[in-house]
């Protein structure tokens, strides 16, 4: 393997390391199971994360793993990698197939350094800290949104996102839902979103995605219980205006 000297290499590398996972499992036929009452699991969740820990533990044996499907007590404190094998395992078991990703962070002294996406019908997306982020091995750049036609999406607990909406709807163009933290992501970062407020993602939700929107050009705020991805300073600061006066 070549030698990684910086957190561009690793994202590279995780890039590289979740495309692969996923087109070797992608041979397997699609087996759902409830994994909760209101949640999947799928043998391509179990069969991705399997190799992604294998390749992990071999190229960064000192390195502890906080995964979704068998890590998911490993305290994420420090150095460490996140897993998400399968990001939108509803969507994806119910064969909504634009609308998932594999997912890998890496977070170094609690700040996240590096990570990677893969969106089977889209492509390839990674970031590192300090160095950009990257579509299918080009720059990517936000493309700049006022709050007056930006889309809003929300991903928190069911009467928070309704109070989320109910606040910020008013002043935008619309709200969209996708139902993966990575897709939601990806739009924030493209641009197609303006605004992505969460509460609810798990660890290994988040933290591919922030670091790519926040390489590209996004800025992130935190307001009570919330967490604000938007497309520009501008626009976080009229989020928070609106929020203030209108989340109760």
């Amino acid at each position: 393997m070549k030698k990684i000297i910086n957190y561009l290499d690793i994202a590279k590398f995780l890039s590289k390391l979740e495309k692969s996972a996923y087109k070797k499992v992608k041979k397997q036929q699609i087996n759902v199971s409830d994994k909760s009452a209101h949640d999947l699991l799928t043998n391509y969740d179990l069969n991705i994360e399997k190799l992604v820990l294998k390749s992990l533990h071999k190229n960064f044996p000192d390195i502890k793993i906080v995964s979704e499907e068998f890590n998911s007590s490993v305290k994420a404190e420090g150095t460490y990698f996140t897993i998400d094998p399968i990001d939108g395992t509803i969507n994806f078991g119910n064969k909504i197939y634009d609308r998932f990703g594999v997912q890998i962070a890496y977070v170094e002294n609690n700040v996240i350094a590096a990570g990677a996406i893969y969106i089977p019908s889209v492509g390839a997306y990674y970031a590192a800290k300090g160095f950009g982020a990257y579509k299918n091995n080009k720059r990517l750049y936000r493309t700049k949104k006022d709050f007056a036609h930006s889309l809003l999406t929300v991903d928190c607990a069911i009467e928070e996102n309704a109070k989320v909406i109910k606040a910020l709807k008013p002043y935008i163009m619309n709200d969209r839902r996708t139902g993966a933290a990575c897709v939601d992501n990806i739009f924030t970062a493209e641009g197609m979103f303006g605004i992505y407020v969460y509460n609810k993602c798990k660890l290994w939700d988040y933290t591919p995605g922030e670091v790519i929107c926040l390489e590209a050009g996004c800025v992130k705020a935190d307001y009570k219980n919330l967490h604000i991805i938007a497309n520009n300073e501008q626009l976080l600061n009229e989020t928070l205006n609106f929020l203030k006066k209108e989340y109760k």
